[in-house]
């Protein structure tokens, strides 16, 4: 195996160079982007994409949360990275909040990040999902949840379905945790095509 460092495809050396040195290219450059939700004041400056956070968190360059409320949206293993890392960057609090119910077994996330995200007092609310970001003369002020009846259909797909029930979340700063894509822009230009899952 041949292993070429500080080589940036799309900077150092285009995907069709390689493409052309080659008789098979596979792509294998993981799950770097985090997702968000479609909501309105999902750009406001207080409300991130916690993988975002999380690397900056693992090369060292941690946020100051001290004293700070934090919510963060999702039920994964990566949602309660996010929650856990906060409460190492001094959040005061920190709420997780997702639609999958954890005594039907819907959560996604390990029985150890859960147990852990517990120990060190990350508070659990799942069967409950994101209703409206709510702002306030421009700051931002919390999340308004809403109970979830059912998250799949009779055929097992991702469906949700909600109850009218709602509470509000006070916090100071909010995270994403719903999700990862790849970042493929190496590939502009290039003639693959990418379908729209990515």
């Amino acid at each position: 195996i041949e292993v070429k460092h500080n080589s940036d495809v799309g900077n150092n050396i285009s995907f069709q160079e390689i493409r052309d040195a080659h008789d098979a290219v596979f792509i294998g450059v993981g799950l770097c982007v985090g997702k968000g939700l479609p909501m309105p004041s999902a750009d406001h400056e207080d409300v991130h994409i916690g993988l975002a956070f999380l690397l900056d968190f693992n090369f060292g360059k941690r946020w100051d949360l001290e004293g700070r409320r934090a919510i963060v949206i999702g039920g994964g293993d990566v949602a309660f990275d996010v929650a856990r890392s906060a409460l190492r960057c001094r959040a005061s609090r920190v709420d997780l909040v997702c639609l999958e119910r954890e005594a039907l077994g819907e959560m996604t996330s390990s029985s150890d990040e859960r147990e852990g995200g517990r120990r060190e007092g990350v508070v659990i609310s799942d069967g409950w999902g994101p209703d409206e970001i709510i702002v306030e003369d421009g700051s931002f002020k919390g999340l308004r949840i809403k109970k979830v009846k059912s998250v799949f259909d009779e055929e097992g797909r991702f469906a949700p379905v909600f109850e009218d029930e709602t509470r509000m979340v006070e916090a100071d700063t909010m995270f994403f945790a719903v999700g990862q894509g790849s970042d493929l822009s190496f590939l502009e230009g290039s003639g693959v095509t990418i379908d729209g899952r990515g």
